[in-house]
């Protein structure tokens, strides 16, 4: 009841359900275009009826003039052997942590994109069952605020952490260090390799050069990957975020379609 009230009463959330909703159509739309020009590996066989993934006596009985009738029956049965396919996603990946800036100069437009997007990226670790891990930081660990928001069996949200996550904003400045520190230890839990780490900000912060030596041995032993999206503000090229990141998107205007890349980037 006490949710229902702070959802009812917070206009805030109102809003980020609505961007939500259409980031959510976005992502699932990419994520099916993805699948289409994904790539797969064969490692079983299985019985089906898909002619693109038929295995070798399977494609010479389709041709042979006595064998076709009785293929053609079983393709109709679904019970002719075909390879069993296990794409990236099969595989599985490790979790899937969002920091983001929650300083004074995110107040407004891009707090609400920036979180709405957040959202959507749990509904993605949902579907493919990771783990998801939101990192709220301004300026050092005073402000920083880390919720595990799909710990349970399903992976599936909890609604009170998302509700405090999307009313969390403690102003302040910029550090960078912090948030990567308490996103990567979610990864080193229990050595979860293949993670996804995301970055959304519009500010600058020195790193030093010893926390970066850190960090790079700590990616060579986990393998994640950190994707950074820099909200309206300068050149992603001068950022200190690409003393970090591998890969860097520059926003220069708060939009739908400038989300669809990251949301293509955690899903490929």
């Amino acid at each position: 009841l006490e949710l229902g009230r702070r959802l009812a009463r917070n206009k805030k959330l109102g809003e980020l359900a609505r961007m939500v909703g259409r980031f959510k159509q976005d992502a699932r739309a990419l994520k099916r275009k993805t699948l289409e020009r994904g790539v797969a590996e064969a490692y079983d066989i299985e019985l089906g009826s898909e002619l693109g993934r038929l295995i070798p006596a399977e494609l010479l009985a389709m041709h042979h003039p006595v064998l076709k009738r009785d293929f053609h029956r079983r393709v109709l049965e679904g019970t002719v052997l075909q390879y069993r396919l296990r794409d990236d996603e099969q595989k599985g990946k490790g979790p899937m942590v969002v920091c983001i800036d929650v300083s004074s100069s995110m107040q407004g437009d891009k707090e609400m994109w920036s979180k709405a997007v957040a959202l959507t990226l749990m509904d993605i670790a949902r579907r493919q069952r990771r783990l998801f891990r939101a990192v709220m930081f301004s300026s050092g660990e005073v402000s920083l605020k880390v919720l595990d928001l799909n710990r349970e069996r399903r992976y599936a949200p909890d609604l009170n952490k998302v509700v405090e996550m999307a009313e969390y904003f403690p102003g302040g400045g910029t550090d960078f260090e912090t948030p990567i520190d308490a996103a990567v230890e979610l990864l080193g839990e229990k050595k979860l390799k293949r993670g996804d780490i995301v970055i959304i900000t519009d500010g600058e912060s020195q790193v030093s050069p010893e926390w970066l030596a850190r960090l790079r041995e700590r990616k060579d032993e986990l393998d994640f990957s950190i994707f950074a999206v820099l909200v309206d503000v300068g050149s992603a090229e001068t950022s200190s975020l690409a003393q970090f990141a591998d890969r860097i998107t520059s926003v220069k205007r708060i939009s739908d379609e400038h989300a669809r890349d990251i949301f293509l980037h955690v899903q490929s």
